[in-house]
């Protein structure tokens, strides 16, 4: 100490109980120091633990309820506190008086084996655990829940298949399912979670009086029923439909052509669709009366059905007995040329691919305009043309010349994707191919005869080429294709025409096909394709007429 008073405090547990001497040494300045007499002190500290053992419950004993736990606890000097522990955790508050003991609440601690101890402590700090006693917990729940249903209500009566059924429950310690019984059978899983509910499809059941009961139970197997009385009722009555317009048999056109049908139920009609050939057209129809206008044009021009199907709210329906109709919309314009591809080619070979098209529309006519080479021998014919999943047929030929000009047709009831034509030469010879597809053209007959008309074909050992048909039909179109042995040379088209392919071979030979630039106005005109140069090459020229449809 520095400053007086010249006094600490001395913690005695630091050394041994028995006799021990005190004393104090000063000292100034100068060093000069002088040290007091001693005193004799004995230490006698406290460092003995109490004593502590659990008295109840016995160890391996089983209890529920509340259960009186106590401990014995001793010490040399005073037992100041005993803490209960279970499962290691404080049972209670330390208890400071004796008797040692507290009242457990078992319920709150879950069933099954568990450790008690009881920590003993005195004034100066020391402790001591006792040893560890292991009971087992288990407490019966014999109060069942408590349960109502709430939906339907009782008596009430219900239909379809989206019906809430639903019920409240409640329990001393826990719901722990719900489940639903229709008629003592179960009506769906149990339902293990608030709130308590399913969906129940009641076109299953038998319309009549039934039993909707809901059970809950607890952990421990407590059960408890709620029964209602419900009356099912289901529509089951289908509806009754027939068509009213068209007529069975008619024949119809146009973009607003009537449709109607006529629908009862015994409950109400929720709505009619319309069906063409099966298949839905235009939107249902959900108020009486019930009609559309259908557009036919949309439609193929032939033979087609329609019917109307009815349906409840119920979802009962019924599908009227069709009625046969005849689509017949005219097309007055000219065909329409849609995909055009062509192949060319120098080098011999036996056939002519075209590479892959495809076409827009459905109900096609597919024409190939074939040109080819000579090359000793009986002249070349194009012994067949192939592609596309179609039947080709020759249209016209023309090779008393050296090479051939040839026409070949087909017909595409669908549209075609990426489709390919083969021309097949009756020699490996050079040549040239170009297939035109066109649509709003005459379907009639097979493999597109109705869209071809008249024919002619024309050669000459040296001269101009031309040919000359008369139209059959108002507004159609004229090809032609022609071949040239002698000269690799453009043509110089007459008038009102187009070249619609031209290869100049590098064997000498000249490929092409021409057109009417626009369609004929009027069936019986005299119509000329010619090229008015070169004027004194041998050559073949074919042409067709390309009708539309009949007007």
């Amino acid at each position: 100490m520095t400053t007086a008073p010249y006094s600490m405090t001395w913690n005695s547990g630091s050394v041994g109980n028995g006799a021990h001497t005190l004393a104090a040494r000063a000292r100034d300045a100068a060093g000069n120091q002088a040290t007091s007499a001693a005193v004799n002190v004995t230490v006698s500290n406290d460092t003995t633990p109490p004593t502590v053992s659990i008295a109840a419950p016995a160890g391996g004993s089983t209890v529920s309820a509340s259960a009186a736990v106590s401990a014995n606890a001793a010490d040399n000097v005073a037992v100041v506190g005993v803490q209960f522990k279970l499962d290691g955790a404080n049972l209670g508050a330390e208890v400071t008086t004796s008797p040692y003991g507290v009242t457990w609440n078992t319920t709150a601690t879950t069933n099954g084996v568990h450790t008690l101890t009881a920590v003993a402590r005195d004034a100066a700090g020391n402790s001591t655990t006792s040893a560890a006693i292991s009971v087992t917990v288990n407490n019966v729940d014999g109060t069942p829940p408590t349960v109502s249903m709430t939906a339907p209500a009782s008596g009430a009566t219900v239909a379809g298949t989206n019906v809430t059924v639903s019920a409240t429950a409640s329990d001393n310690v826990a719901v722990v399912g719900v489940q639903f019984q229709l008629d003592g059978v179960n009506l769906g899983a149990e339902d293990t979670a608030s709130p308590f509910s399913i969906t129940w499809n009641t076109s299953g059941v038998a319309n009549g009086t039934h039993t909707l009961s809901a059970i809950a139970r607890d952990a421990a197997g407590n059960t408890a029923t709620s029964p209602i009385s419900v009356t099912v009722n289901n529509d089951l009555t289908a509806p009754t439909v027939s068509m009213t317009a068209p007529a069975d048999g008619a024949t119809v056109s146009g973009s607003a052509v009537a449709v109607s049908a006529s629908a009862s139920d015994n409950v109400a009609v929720a709505g009619v669709q319309f069906l063409l050939d099966g298949a839905a057209v235009g939107a249902e129809v959900t108020t009486a009366p019930y009609t559309m206008a259908w557009n036919s044009t949309s439609a193929a021009n032939g033979a087609h059905t329609l019917a109307a199907r009815a349906r409840d709210a119920a979802g009962n329906q019924t599908t009227s007995t069709s009625v046969a109709i005849t689509v017949s919309n005219i097309a007055t314009g000219p065909p329409v040329i849609d995909a055009v591809k062509s192949v060319n080619r120098s080098n011999n070979a036996t056939t002519l691919v075209s590479g892959a098209f495809s076409t827009t529309a459905a109900n096609e006519l597919l024409v190939a305009f074939i040109s080819a080479d000579y090359l000793g021998g009986t002249n070349t014919t194009v012994t067949g043309v192939s592609g596309a999943g179609l039947t080709w047929v020759l249209v016209k030929r023309t090779n008393v010349q050296a090479g051939s000009s040839e026409i070949w047709r087909a017909f595409a009831p669908t549209t075609l994707t990426s489709a390919s034509v083969t021309a097949t030469l009756s020699r490996a010879v050079a040549g040239s191919m170009t297939v035109v597809s066109f649509s709003n053209v005459d379907t009639s007959g097979t493999s597109g005869s109705g869209a071809i008309g008249a024919i002619a074909g024309t050669n000459s050992v040296g001269g101009p080429p031309s040919a000359t048909l008369v139209t059959t039909r108002n507004n159609s179109l004229v090809f032609g294709v022609g071949n040239d042995f002698d000269n690799a040379i453009a043509r110089t088209l007459g008038p009102n025409q187009t070249m619609v392919n031209q290869y100049l071979a590098t064997i000498g030979d000249t490929y092409w096909a021409q057109r009417t630039t626009t369609a004929v106005a009027a069936s019986g005109t005299s119509v000329t394709l010619n090229d008015t140069a070169p004027a004194g090459d041998r050559y073949n020229f074919s042409i067709c007429e390309i009708k539309g449809p009949p007007q």
